[in-house]
């Protein structure tokens, strides 16, 4: 197993590619997991952030840091 740190962040571009940043948020803040890996880890954060349906998945990003192995 192995330490992760994890956090989904919101944040929508304009018409012209540019960052609207009245509206970007944390939807998951940063959460620490033991997983097998990474691949996991993305899995859950997406889980996490599944009932969330008044946004648009295309601006949704999934951040992971790996620690160390136990």
């Amino acid at each position: 197993m192995q330490l992760f740190e994890y956090a989904v962040t919101y944040i929508p571009k304009n018409d012209d590619g540019s960052v609207n940043t009245e509206g970007c948020k944390i939807l998951v803040t940063p959460t620490q997991i033991l997983a097998r890996d990474e691949r996991s880890v993305e899995r859950t954060a997406v889980l996490a952030t599944a009932a969330i349906v008044d946004i648009n998945q295309d601006f949704v990003q999934v951040l992971v840091r790996p620690f160390g192995r136990f």
